[in-house]
């Protein structure tokens, strides 16, 4: 797939199922440079704002932040690009702050999800998780519960750890 994301004007050129898309935030202005799987943004801000609106775009109207804008200042600024985003978009989203940013908290949110999803009958959408850890064991998680990501839910990350790349997780760096 190919495509272009609505307000940023980043492309982002991916294999469903085979590459998942890494968008690379730089501190200085590039134009979108699509590099086989790889997008540059000029802002951290609009590289959010690029993943969000893939997952928009892939049908995610509900999307849950996995972490705590609170926490750290690169934090804020991610958790307030996806709420601008999403609310542009016509998308909600609901915050879940962790412990940690650890790979067993995500393992631990994904426990929280799959109970309230057989209590309301519904998972969020999207899963925006403030690293590649808490996204890894989100993604852990969920499968563990028989869940399919992307298929039932989609899920990003934030780092691009090699770890993200071997398990196909969108991600940001």
């Amino acid at each position: 797939c190919s495509r272009r994301t609505p307000s940023s004007g980043a492309e982002c050129t991916c294999q469903p199922s085979i590459v998942s898309p890494v968008l690379t935030a730089t501190r200085t202005f590039l134009p979108s440079l699509p590099v086989s799987n790889r997008t540059r943004v000029g802002l951290p801000s609009a590289v959010v704002t690029a993943t969000l609106e893939m997952c928009i775009a892939a049908g995610a109207r509900t999307i849950h932040f996995v972490g705590d804008p609170d926490a750290t200042a690169d934090v804020s600024e991610r958790f307030a690009a996806i709420k601008a985003a999403a609310e542009r978009n016509g998308a909600s989203v609901t915050v879940e702050p962790v412990p940690d940013f650890s790979e067993e908290a995500g393992v631990q949110v994904a426990r929280h999800a799959v109970a309230r999803r057989r209590r309301t009958k519904s998972l969020p959408d999207a899963f925006a998780c403030a690293n590649d850890e808490l996204a890894l064991g989100l993604v852990i998680g969920l499968r563990d519960a028989g869940l399919r990501v992307p298929e039932d839910t989609l899920v990003s990350g934030w780092d691009d750890v090699m770890a993200a790349r071997y398990a196909g997780l969108t991600t940001v760096r």
